[in-house]
């Protein structure tokens, strides 16, 4: 009788867990889901993490000019949303927190496998939990994160940029080699990274923008060379064959498709 009743307190329990598992995964995926409907202004964290080593090797004034590029972007972004709708308000508020030291790259996905992507979302998770603590990112009030994970620029004539996201999730990284020249470029990045978040797909492949959803300006004329660069394409296409990196925040472009995308278009 006790093994019996034993049994039926640890099954309760478990369901109770099972059930308090699946309505905070209800409530999460509601809410990312109500950032598409566009009712209320998106709220979004970008983290700088400085990842130069146990001193800072980061030029301070590159830091500084991110630092407060972070709030042009998210005017950048609410000027693209005005293109598709009318409104005074500022849709998209980015809020810079950082830098903070880390002495580890972001998580890395390691298979496609289920097993995989479910150690990968918990090593995420962890290390947005450490970072977040230490930035004074708040654990409430924030739609989307994003991560840029700064080194020194080491080549002059090579400098590196990268990003990954959650397509349709909360975390987005970019990995950057920071200086002053590079600071509009890590903005754009950031800013496609925030896009995935939202559910918008790559406008690129490997062999170049994808024409025309990947042009700035499908409509323009002559077609080229393109005023602006798609944010999904990250480059700004020249002519066939030929595309450069954008080199201001202001050549960033929201297309048709990636503004349907993310809920500016039904």
């Amino acid at each position: 009788m006790a093994s019996s009743r034993a049994k039926t307190i640890r099954i309760g329990f478990l369901l109770t867990v099972l059930a308090g598992v699946l309505l905070f995964a209800w409530r999460d995926v509601s809410r990312r889901n109500a950032r598409n409907e566009w009712r209320d202004p998106l709220s979004v964290g970008v983290v700088i993490l400085d990842a130069s080593g146990p001193v800072s090797a980061l030029d301070p004034a590159a830091v500084a000019t991110l630092h407060s590029g972070i709030g042009a972007l998210g005017n950048r972004l609410s000027r693209e949303y005005e293109r598709y709708h009318t409104t005074t308000r500022s849709m998209i508020q980015t809020v810079p927190y950082g830098p903070v030291a880390v002495d580890a790259a972001p998580p890395q996905l390691e298979a496609d496998d289920w097993w995989s992507l479910v150690k990968y979302t918990w090593d995420v998770q962890r290390y947005v939990w450490n970072v977040d603590s230490r930035a004074a990112v708040p654990s409430r009030g924030l739609d989307s994160r994003i991560y840029i994970v700064a080194t020194p620029v080491r080549d002059a004539a090579a400098k590196w940029v990268e990003g990954a996201s959650q397509q349709g999730g909360r975390f987005g990284f970019a990995v950057v080699e920071l200086d002053e020249s590079t600071v509009d470029l890590v903005l754009f990045v950031a800013a496609h990274e925030l896009m995935h978040t939202l559910g918008a797909s790559d406008k690129y492949t490997a062999s170049g923008t994808l024409i025309p959803d990947g042009l700035g300006d499908p409509e323009q004329k002559p077609l080229f060379p393109q005023r602006y660069a798609e944010v999904m394409a990250r480059n700004r296409v020249l002519g066939p064959g030929r595309e450069v990196v954008p080199e201001t925040l202001d050549e960033l472009r929201v297309g048709r498709l990636t503004a349907r995308e993310i809920g500016w278009l039904r």
